[in-house]
């Protein structure tokens, strides 16, 4: 399975693509997992840094924003190889 980021996330191509919906749900889920995890440990992070807690929270929205979504594709394309 393979999959380009840019189609993944443009809702106009994604009734183009021949993905299944499993492939779908995958990346999905994965997306949502590594979403988690970095907000968890950004605001850990923040908080521990001393951070208030919508500072903290601030800082764990600007991590998941941050996420390399091509990476995590990549991840997800080496462990189906």
């Amino acid at each position: 399975m393979r999959f380009n980021c840019r189609d993944i996330i443009n809702r106009k191509t994604m009734s183009k693509l021949n993905y299944s919906e499993e492939d779908l749900k995958k990346v999905a889920e994965t997306v949502r997992e590594q979403c988690a995890k970095v907000a968890w440990k950004q605001f850990e992070d923040a908080s521990m840094s001393g951070l208030c807690a919508e500072g903290a929270i601030e800082s764990a929205v600007g991590a998941v924003q941050a996420l390399d979504l091509d990476e995590i594709i990549r991840n997800i394309q080496q462990n189906d190889d």
